[in-house]
C-alpha cells in the first residue's frame, strides 16, 4: 500500500518536474548540434536567434507533454470523464506543443521582414515523402473505417470501439498540409547573408518539427482506425492484417518523429 502510494506521488510530481526542466537554459553543445545539423553559422549576432528557437521547441514539447500526463488527474478533480490513459495524453500533448511551437513566428515582431525575391517551396526544406505521408496515412485510416463499417463485427461487448482514429487522422494531415504552407509563405527577413542562413535553418527546423509531429499524430489515428478495423471483425484475416498494420503504423510515427533530427541542407532551385 505504502508503495502504491510513493508511486502515485511520484507520478503526479511527474508533470512538475517536465515543466521544470522545460526552463533549463540552453547549452552551448545543443547550440552547436543545431548549427551543424542545418549548416548554419553561430556567430554572437545569430547566437541569440538560435538560442531562443532552440529554448521555444524544448519548452513546447516538455509544457505539452506535462499538460496531456495532467488531464485524467485534473478532469478527475472537478467531477469530468476522461479516458484513465496519461501516457496517450502525454504523447498527444507532446506532439501538439512541438506542432504549435513549429507554426509560430520564429522571429521577433521587432524585426524586419520583407517578402524574399528567393524562390520558396516546401520541397527546399522537406524530402517529398514527407509532403504526402500524412495524406497517406489520413486514406489508410479511411479505407480501415470503410472495412470496419462493412466487415461483420464480433458481438463480444468486452471489445469497445472509437471511431475518433479516422477523424483524428485526417485533421492532422489537413493541419499539417496548411502549417507547412504558412511557414514556407511568411517574410524572410531584411538581414545580411548570415541572418539568412539562419532564418533558412529556423524555417527549415520548424517544417522538419511540424511535419514529423503532424504526421506522427496522423499515423497514431491510423493505428487506432487499423486496430478498430481487426479488432472488431469476425474475419481472421482481417484481424490480422489490423493488428500487423496497426503496429506497422506505430512504427512509422516513432521513426517519423526521430526522423526530423536528420541534419539537412535547404535546396534552393534558381530560375533565370
Amino acid at each position: 500500500m505504502r508503495a502504491h502510494t510513493i508511486l502515485n506521488t511520484l507520478w503526479a510530481a511527474l508533470p512538475l518536474v517536465l515543466a521544470a526542466l522545460a526552463l533549463r537554459p540552453v547549452t552551448e553543445s545543443q547550440l552547436r548540434r543545431f548549427a551543424e545539423r542545418y549548416h548554419t553559422p553561430s556567430t554572437p549576432e545569430t547566437a541569440s536567434l538560435l538560442r531562443r528557437l532552440v529554448f521555444r521547441y524544448r519548452a513546447a514539447r516538455l509544457v505539452g507533454l506535462a499538460v496531456g500526463l495532467s488531464v485524467p488527474p485534473l478532469t478527475l478533480a472537478v467531477g469530468l470523464h476522461a479516458p484513465d490513459d496519461a501516457v496517450s495524453f502525454g504523447i498527444a500533448g507532446y506532439l501538439t506543443g512541438a506542432f504549435v511551437a513549429s507554426v509560430l513566428p520564429t522571429l521577433p515582431a521587432t524585426r524586419t521582414r520583407s517578402a524574399s525575391l528567393l524562390p520558396r517551396s516546401a520541397a527546399d526544406y522537406l524530402p517529398r515523402a514527407s509532403l504526402r505521408a500524412p495524406g497517406v496515412a489520413a486514406a489508410l485510416a479511411v479505407a480501415a473505417t470503410v472495412v470496419y463499417a462493412l466487415e461483420p463485427r464480433t458481438l463480444d461487448p468486452s471489445y469497445t470501439t472509437s471511431s475518433s482514429g479516422v477523424v483524428v487522422a485526417i485533421v492532422a494531415a489537413l493541419a499539417t498540409a496548411l502549417a507547412v504552407r504558412l511557414v514556407v509563405r511568411r517574410a524572410q527577413p531584411v538581414a545580411s547573408t548570415d541572418e539568412l542562413s539562419v532564418d533558412d535553418a529556423m524555417r527549415s527546423h520548424s517544417l522538419h518539427t511540424l511535419s514529423a509531429a503532424g504526421l506522427a499524430i496522423a499515423l497514431l489515428g491510423t493505428a487506432g482506425a487499423l486496430v478498430q478495423m481487426g479488432g472488431s471483425s469476425t474475419s481472421s484475416l482481417v484481424r490480422a492484417v489490423g493488428l500487423v498494420l496497426g503496429l506497422v503504423a506505430l512504427a512509422c510515427a516513432l521513426a517519423a518523429w526521430f526522423y526530423r533530427l536528420e541534419p539537412w541542407h535547404v535546396r534552393r532551385t534558381f530560375t533565370s
